[in-house]
């Protein structure tokens, strides 16, 4: 098969031309000619793709939300189950401490201030144990409140999105077949080339193929056979 080098020019300029008029869907001749092929149905069916892509949006909201208070509800259990062994572990001081200061006199004022230290962080950690879960969580059930809103504010409001969306699309769609048939000529250019470069392409791969290339010639080639000077030559195949 021929070695294919670049992009032919009137598909190159046809690309440049719809961007500049904000048109960035179409990759290809073909896709343009699909375009035109199908405009109508399109513009038919807009409305319920429309609602179809807004209620698949909305499913994936939910499929988020879930995942996210499954995250939630795990993060909140590990916090949980993290106090709970602290505050067993600040028991299991206080006993030891307890033991050691039955023993004597001096053990009993030795550890006396240690049972209190320990007493009054774990009955500050229980106490607070709620609010420290809340605090740990609240990135987490803030999210999950936004996507909550967000949710509910898109069922609310389902029929005026859906027109917006409808509204603002169908301008573009009517900007686009607009632009497009105003470019006729150059459309049939790269339909033109295009076809060109696919018989081209059938050839061996000792060929190649050179699109939208050229040499300037400086100083110019002196043309004897037409009397004239050459200042550009481009090349297609070889």
């Amino acid at each position: 098969m021929t070695v294919v080098e670049g992009q032919i020019a009137s598909l190159k300029k046809l690309t440049e031309v719809l961007r500049e008029k904000g048109i960035t869907r179409f990759n290809s001749v073909g896709d343009i000619n699909r375009f035109v092929n199908n405009y109508e149905t399109e513009k038919q069916q807009l409305r319920s793709r429309l609602e179809a892509e807004l209620d698949a949006g909305i499913q994936a909201m939910r499929s988020s939300l879930t995942r996210y208070q499954q995250d939630c509800e795990e993060l909140t259990a590990s916090i949980r189950n993290e106090i709970t062994h602290t505050l067993q572990e600040l028991d299991a001081e206080i006993d030891r401490a307890k033991d050691k200061s039955a023993r004597s006199l001096f053990y009993s004022i030795l550890y006396c201030l240690k049972i209190r230290r320990l007493s009054r962080r774990r009955s500050k950690l229980e106490r607070n144990s709620e609010s420290i879960i809340k605090k740990k969580t609240r990135a987490m059930e803030d999210k999950v409140r936004r996507l909550q809103s967000e949710i509910a504010d898109c069922l609310m409001h389902r029929t005026d999105i859906i027109l917006e969306r409808y509204r603002k699309c169908s301008q573009d769609l009517v900007h686009t077949k607009e632009v497009v048939d105003g470019l006729h000529t150059l459309i049939a250019g790269a339909i033109g080339e295009n076809a060109v470069v696919n018989v081209l392409k059938q050839l061996s791969d000792d060929y190649y193929l050179f699109n939208d290339f050229s040499l300037d010639f400086n100083p110019p080639i002196y043309n004897k056979k037409e009397g004239d000077r050459i200042f550009r030559a481009c090349p297609t195949c070889r």
